[in-house]
């Protein structure tokens, strides 16, 4: 099996989504907690952990405090799978430290790192021993990527250049035009002054030419300057384009797609009884447990083994009537993470009414329908159409697929015509505005792209 499980503390959770968007992106198969909702992912991990490549474990000051994280770690190392990541602590604890820490301090996920590179390769050796790969693969993957980053960095810094040059350009072009329009007003004054006094022929011949001659520096002035913006111009798309493509690498909507379903066990009949104790268990679990906030899904390089059970569907349950309250409270448990307990309470059962929250509102049809005009294919902006963006409506949701990863929000009513507000499962907001046939996408970080309407 080539999966490795991924632990840390929840106050790390930006650091880790990084690694294993890292991880990912070239490849590796990860798991981490947030990829095992309705299951006590602990118990779910000492179950699988034989069909683990690898535990990598990110120890920082808020992990080498943490009993969860020691727990997982202790799986890694008695099944001698454990694989050190140390982030802001000199080494991991004891007797963690019998494994050696790979430092990631100051790995922004961007540039080259020594401590990334000897984490991957270390992966590589845990994941190539238990068959699910072969040798150079990972590593091999980073040096492309690594190479591309750079050859993107070149791209842009070669533009920068270009840029300031035109940008140069234009301005001694507008000074040259400004100079030429003084010399012709001049020249233009002095011929009036010939006319008037009845100057001789010879002189009036002089003052016309004169008079000729600074309209044509004025018109070639002119048209100097129309191609120094011109130049500008061309300049500055181009390096909108050669920053485009760099943040391609690191593109939100590629690299925070829906992963991949799981491989679910065959489900038994739900009853009343079964389905009571499970939400029992659930909560008695989770009442034990710091909670976890619900993050955006990181996409997976392959299909992951059965790791936990996942409803093909978080739909409504309409309740018929008083008979069926129990199955829906044990379905509802089944097909959604457990609401997470405080530390300290007092009781570890949650009864059906508590269990079962009224069902959300859905979009409303007017924001549904406004939504199905983004609906076809988008060019990035400096990008073409042969590799577009899709947008496609179904549902109530907006689906967004990037170079074969779709990713999912919820449209959401919005009080602005001409745009479509939605949120992700984390709850990140996201605005689609859309304007004949341009389209600019707002994140919870700020504007992620803009993209023209591919036609034909």
């Amino acid at each position: 099996m080539s999966g490795v499980f991924l632990s840390y503390s929840r106050g790390d959770r930006a650091l880790a989504e990084q690694i294993i968007r890292g991880l990912r992106a070239l490849g590796v198969v990860v798991w981490w907690d947030e990829d095992m909702g309705g299951v006590d992912w602990q118990e779910e991990l000492e179950r699988q952990i034989s069909e683990l490549a690898g535990v990598v474990v990110l120890w920082t000051p808020n992990s080498a405090a943490s009993k969860h994280v020691k727990d997982e770690a202790r799986l890694g190392l008695e099944t001698e799978k454990l694989v050190n990541a140390i982030e802001g602590v000199p080494k991991p604890p004891f007797p963690y430290d019998r494994v050696n820490g790979l430092p990631l301090d100051g790995w922004n996920g961007r540039e080259p790192h020594r401590g990334w590179a000897r984490l991957v390769e270390t992966i590589e050796e845990k994941v190539v021993e238990a068959g699910g790969a072969k040798a150079g693969e990972f590593s091999g993957a980073l040096a492309r990527r690594e190479r591309d980053v750079r050859l993107k960095q070149q791209a842009i810094a070669t533009a920068q250049g270009l840029f300031q040059d035109a940008q140069a350009h234009d301005g001694e072009a507008a000074d040259a035009a400004k100079a030429a329009g003084e010399a012709l007003g001049r020249a233009e004054e002095q011929h009036q002054r010939v006319v008037e006094m009845r100057a001789s022929p010879a002189i009036q011949r002089t003052a016309q030419q004169e008079l000729d001659d600074a309209r044509a520096a004025k018109d070639a002035a002119d048209k100097a300057q129309r191609a120094a913006k011109a130049e500008l111009s061309a300049a500055s798309r181009a390096l909108s384009h050669a920053r485009t493509e760099f943040e391609a690498l690191f593109s939100v909507s590629a690299d925070m797609a829906v992963p991949p379903p799981p491989i679910v066990p065959p489900a038994k009949p739900p009853s009343a009884e079964p389905a009571a104790r499970t939400v029992e268990r659930a909560t008695t679990i989770e009442a034990n447990q710091p909670p976890r906030t619900e993050p955006a899904p990181i996409p997976s390089a392959s299909t992951p083994p059965p790791m936990r059970p996942r409803a093909a569907s978080r739909g409504r349950l309409l309740i018929a009537g008083a008979v069926l309250v129990v199955a829906a409270v044990g379905l509802f448990a089944l097909t959604h993470r457990p609401v997470h307990a405080p530390a300290a309470a007092e009781s570890s059962f949650v009864t059906p009414a508590e269990s079962v929250a009224a069902p959300p509102v859905d979009p409303t049809a007017a924001a549904v329908q406004a939504a199905s005009a983004l609906a076809g294919a988008w060019a990035p902006q400096g990008l073409t159409c042969a590799k577009p963006v899709t947008l496609a409506v179904k549902d109530g949701a907006l689906l967004m697929k990037v170079s074969g990863e779709t990713s999912t929000t919820t449209i959401d009513p919005s009080p602005n015509a001409g745009e479509i507000d939605a949120h992700d499962s984390d709850g990140g907001k996201y605005n689609y505005k859309l304007d004949q046939n341009a389209l600019s996408v707002v994140g919870p970080s700020g504007p992620i792209m803009k993209m023209t309407k591919c036609t034909g």
